[in-house]
């Protein structure tokens, strides 16, 4: 049997939802004002299989089950959030598996402290080295922080 993926792990998640409980789902992503976010048609009457791979197609397998967990706690499916966490978790420790299970609601850029860390320990301190190490276009960043920080200053 091949091993599952952070896809099939999302799609399994999205097909166990009752029909009402999907959605939900569905109306949130929709409705989630976080960049970037997914178009109402592209997930409106659609089957789990498809929600799951614009799920993965827009958010990365990295980013992906960080932001279905968010949309499940949401819409108050906490036992469905976290089954996912804990078989993403799994991903990550099997012998030869990639990197690919990133962190959970932190990644979505809704809550920056990580999810289930009773340290209190911010987000951005605990995964530095892999954020670092995935930036690629470092100029729009800082592009984008210069241009914060003059509206919040008032400088031009």
């Amino acid at each position: 049997m091949a091993p599952k993926t952070v896809k099939k792990v999302i799609k399994d998640t999205l097909a166990n939802l009752s029909k009402e409980n999907f959605d939900d789902f569905c109306d949130q992503l929709a409705d989630r004002r976080v960049e970037p976010q997914v178009k109402r048609n592209r997930v409106e009457g659609k089957s789990f299989l498809v929600v799951a791979d614009v799920l993965v197609s827009t958010f990365t397998e990295e980013r992906a089950p960080g932001v279905v967990e968010d949309l499940l706690r949401e819409i108050d499916c906490h036992k469905d959030a976290d089954k996912l966490v804990k078989e993403i978790a799994g991903l990550d420790s099997k012998p030869g598996s990639s990197d690919t299970a990133g962190p959970s609601a932190g990644a979505t850029g809704v809550n920056t402290m990580a999810e289930g860390d009773r340290s209190g320990e911010h987000f951005v301190d605990k995964y530095r080295a892999r954020l670092i190490d995935r930036v690629s276009n470092i100029e729009a960043i800082l592009d984008e922080l210069l241009d914060k920080k003059s509206h919040h200053t008032g400088e031009l």
